[in-house]
């Protein structure tokens, strides 16, 4: 379901970009309301939260834990199947940036692919006192790549969308093969 919702959702915003996405564009980069929560945005759209997660799993599984095991590799899984889907469609699509239209990288978004691949881990793996910041970083992390003037909203939707369809997409099927599996 979410991948059907956000894939319509994009592809609307992608038709109606001269109606929508670039009005959105220009009123929040001309305020830019997120001032220095951009940068949190950035440093968390990259992939250091993904590598944290991963690390940290490793590390509990070396200390016995398979359940840090399997937590890791499915962020890897996650943060390298989107990740790869996400690359392919930037050859693709070949869409400019709004801040500089001959970098042709910008749709879909990688910084929102990430953030919301690492979410979708955390909100389906952890109980939600940790799954409600890891969506609120994903959701700051998309809001500053258009704050930034870096990627349009169906840019940030797309790349959502494929960040949190490989996560539940990896997650459901761990826990399908450990159902089949007893």
């Amino acid at each position: 379901t979410p991948f059907l919702v956000g894939a319509g959702l994009s592809v609307t915003l992608f038709a109606l970009k001269a109606e929508i996405s670039h009005p959105v564009q220009e009123s929040i980069t001309t305020h830019r309301p997120l001032d220095k929560w951009a940068k949190v945005g950035d440093w968390t759209g990259k992939i250091y939260p993904n590598l944290i997660y991963i690390g940290y799993g490793l590390l509990s599984g070396a200390w016995g834990s398979e359940r840090g095991l399997l937590r890791a590799e499915e962020m890897a899984l996650a943060t390298a199947y989107s990740g790869l889907v996400t690359s392919g469609l930037k050859v693709m699509f070949r869409e400019g940036r709004p801040n500089n239209p001959v970098d042709k990288k910008s749709m879909p978004s990688g910084h929102s692919t990430t953030a919301f691949a690492f979410a979708g881990i955390v909100g389906a793996e952890h109980p939600w006192y940790l799954a409600v910041p890891a969506y609120v970083l994903a959701v700051n992390t998309a809001y500053s790549r258009i704050n930034d003037n870096k990627h349009y909203l169906h840019d940030v939707v797309a790349g959502a969308t494929i960040g949190l369809s490989y996560a539940l997409g990896v997650y459901y099927k761990r826990q399908e093969q450990n159902t089949s599996s007893q």
